[in-house]
C-alpha cells in the first residue's frame, strides 16, 4: 500500500467499518463463471463501506478506489455516512505481467444524496438491481446488467428519470458522460487561470473558451436526453 492508502484505513472516521454483504456466485446463485484472457467473473460481492459524513464529501473517490483495488473480485460497493452514499461498480482486467493481480478499468459512480433525493428515482433504481430482473447467462452478463443500472441513475437528472437502455444505446451514454467530465475539468482548470490572469484580453479569450465548453456539454446532454 501506499503511504496515502495506509492513513485512509489508519484513521478512524475516514473508514469506520467494512460490511461484506452478500456474494453472488455459481454455488450460491446458479449463475455461471466466465473469464478470458483479459478478464474473470468468478464472484460477484457486495461490500458496504461506512465512514463519516465529512469524509464522504472528501474522500469517497479515494475510499473506492483503495476498496476496488485491493479486492480482486467485482463488486457492488456502497460508501455511505448512514444517510448519503456513493454507489459504485468498476471493471477490473487481469494484470497481464501477473494473473494474480488485477488492474482497474472504467468505474461509475453515483451519488445518492437523501436530502435532495428523488425517492421515485431511487426506488426505480434499487428494485432494477433486484436479482430477478438482471440478466444472468453468466457472472459477466449479471454485473454488465447492474452496472446499466448504474449508468441508468447516473443519467436519470438529466433524463428526468430512471431507464435501463439497451447495451449499444448505454455505451453511447457512456462515451457522453465521460466527454462531459472531461469538459468540466476542463472548464476547471480554466477557471482557475482565468482567475490569476492581469492582462483582460487573456482573461476574455479564457472565458470564451469556458463558453464554448459549456455549450458543448449542453449538446452533449440534449444528446442523452433525445438521442
Amino acid at each position: 500500500m501506499t503511504s496515502s492508502e495506509k492513513n485512509l484505513l489508519d484513521d478512524y472516521n475516514t473508514i469506520t467499518a467494512i460490511d461484506w454483504i452478500a456474494s453472488i456466485s455459481m454455488a450460491n446463485a446458479n449463475v455461471p463463471e466466465y473469464k478470458d484472457c483479459e478478464t474473470t467473473f468468478e464472484e460477484i460481492q457486495v461490500i458496504a463501506v461506512t465512514t463519516s459524513p465529512q469524509s464522504l464529501k472528501i474522500n469517497a473517490s479515494k475510499i473506492i478506489d483503495l476498496i476496488q483495488k485491493y479486492i480482486p473480485y467485482h463488486m457492488l460497493l456502497i460508501v455511505h455516512d448512514g444517510i448519503n452514499s456513493n454507489w459504485n461498480v468498476t471493471y477490473k482486467h487481469i494484470n497481464q505481467n501477473d494473473n494474480n493481480k488485477r488492474t482497474l478499468g472504467k468505474k461509475f459512480t453515483a451519488d445518492w444524496n437523501t436530502t435532495n433525493s428523488n425517492n421515485k428515482l431511487h426506488e426505480a433504481f434499487c428494485e432494477a438491481l433486484s436479482f430477478s430482473r438482471v440478466p444472468s447467462t453468466n457472472l459477466r452478463i449479471l454485473y454488465e446488467g447492474y452496472v446499466q443500472c448504474f449508468i441508468g441513475l447516473i443519467t436519470a437528472p438529466i433524463i428526468g428519470s430512471f431507464e435501463i437502455r439497451p447495451a449499444e444505446r448505454t455505451k453511447e451514454d457512456v462515451e457522453r458522460l465521460e466527454r462531459i467530465t472531461s469538459l468540466e475539468k476542463e472548464i476547471n482548470t480554466l477557471t482557475n487561470v482565468a482567475q490569476k490572469e492581469t492582462q483582460l484580453n487573456k482573461r476574455i479569450e479564457i472565458n470564451t473558451q469556458v463558453q464554448q465548453k459549456r455549450k458543448q456539454i449542453k449538446l452533449l446532454k440534449n444528446s442523452i436526453l433525445n438521442a
